[in-house]
């Protein structure tokens, strides 16, 4: 979308037009109104986004805001931005501002927040958005994140969020740090190098959630400082990885993890001092009716499912993979994930196990692995059998590496 089309579908006879046909096919709409003085494509654009909207930003089309499909697509969702501990602070600044749902969220809880974007476009984007909702607390400008971070120091901004760009210029997604724009890995030790001394605001970087937290933590550990890192995950998706670092405090023995977890309607908040569970040794016939924990996808792309299962819950139980299954006994709390009752323990031997569900007339199961080398769907070839109904079968290894399988079902919320 060019600025001409954002303010032509800014005119209220416009506006009022494509909100009267939300729920149109935009093809069709366009195809409608193919011909008439009206920014047709991008009418169409706007509903094409609003229909998607309607789930990942609710407020944002409740006050007829404005999109484009690439800040959209890289936008977070309102109820990301409300699991992210961002801390309540009196000035902050957001050196990539995007779409500004973050800006959104801080401007609620910060007295000034300050939305820097290189697009101007962007800029223009935001400060209407801004306008229609409400926030008189938020000043728009445009400019380099590199330029405007070298200024915060000496504006004695609290905190500074950036979340870089990590897509070419053709939409494919870059994972390494050293190819996000700004460039975090030249950024920071800039920033250090320009002013040594503090006080420093706190940062908070969003990055791509395919990272290691290992690698980041061999990243950022050389600027001193403490380190923190935040999974986001919602519904099981792991959405955000951040990372808290605040260059004032002293560096902790361990870099501590923090999740925020969203599932069945519930918010969940947990801090994990570093990754410290040792593996078990475990033999299979061991783990005959214990009980099965498979918490949130988070714990496992954080690698604390140990910690959060013993330290956090206070599970009693043993764990033999740090991506397996965390085995204990009955627990009567609130499980941030799924827990399963183990009736049976065999060697993964698919002709074997075949002759086991017959006997016991499993003619269908749900399948699911946890540290399993096998996808579900050669586990589902190999052993010919239906999924769906009341058994599960759970795929793991132990720290020997052999197979197993356990037969079981999923134990009831408490």
């Amino acid at each position: 979308m060019t600025l001409e089309e954002l303010h032509a579908i800014d005119q209220p006879h416009v506006q009022e037009l494509i909100f009267r046909h939300l729920e149109d096919d935009p093809a069709d709409f366009a195809l409608r109104f193919h011909g008439q003085p009206l920014p047709v494509a991008a009418m169409a654009t706007q509903l094409r986004i609003y229909q998607r909207a309607v789930q990942k930003l609710p407020t944002w089309v409740q006050h007829q805001c404005w999109f484009t499909a690439r800040a959209y697509e890289q936008s977070t969702s309102e109820l990301a931005a409300r699991l992210k501990p961002l801390p309540a602070v009196r000035r902050v600044v957001d050196l990539t501002g995007g779409l500004g749902v973050d800006v959104w969220h801080l401007a609620q809880s910060c007295e000034e927040v300050l939305y820097v974007d290189a697009d101007p476009f962007l800029c223009e984007l935001a400060q209407m958005n801004f306008k229609r909702l409400g926030m008189d607390n938020v000043t728009v400008r445009n400019g380099r994140a590199e330029e405007v971070l070298l200024e915060a120091h000496e504006l004695a901004f609290d905190l500074v969020v950036i979340d870089p760009d990590r897509r070419s210029s053709s939409g494919t997604r870059k994972t390494p740090l050293n190819a996000y724009s700004p460039d975090l890995t030249q950024l920071l030790p800039a920033y250090l190098q320009q002013f040594p001394q503090g006080p420093h605001p706190i940062f908070f970087l969003k990055l791509s959630p395919l990272l290691d937290l290992s690698a980041l933590e061999a990243e950022f550990s050389p600027l001193g400082g403490s380190l923190q890192f935040h999974v986001v995950a919602v519904d099981g998706g792991v959405k955000e990885v951040l990372v808290e670092w605040n260059p004032n405090a002293p560096t902790p023995e361990k870099v501590s993890v923090a999740l925020h977890l969203h599932r069945a309607g519930q918010d969940h908040h947990y801090t994990l001092p570093g990754i410290s569970i040792a593996m078990d040794d475990l033999e299979m016939e061991e783990l005959v009716g214990k009980m099965a924990f498979e918490p949130d996808n988070a714990a496992y792309h954080a690698r604390v499912v140990g910690e959060l299962c013993r330290e956090e819950l206070g599970i009693k139980g043993k764990m033999a993979r740090a991506d397996g299954y965390y085995f204990g006994e009955e627990w009567q709390g609130n499980f941030p994930g799924r827990v399963y009752r183990i009736l049976d323990a065999l060697p993964y031997k698919p002709k074997q196990l075949k002759k086991e569900l017959k006997r016991r007339g499993w003619k269908k199961a749900n399948l699911t692995r946890r540290g399993f080398d096998l996808s579900v769907q050669k586990i589902q070839a190999a052993l010919r059998i239906e999924t769906g109904g009341a058994h599960y079968l759970l795929f793991t290894r132990l720290g020997n590496g052999d197979r197993v399988t356990l037969l079981g079902e999923r134990a009831p919320p408490p």
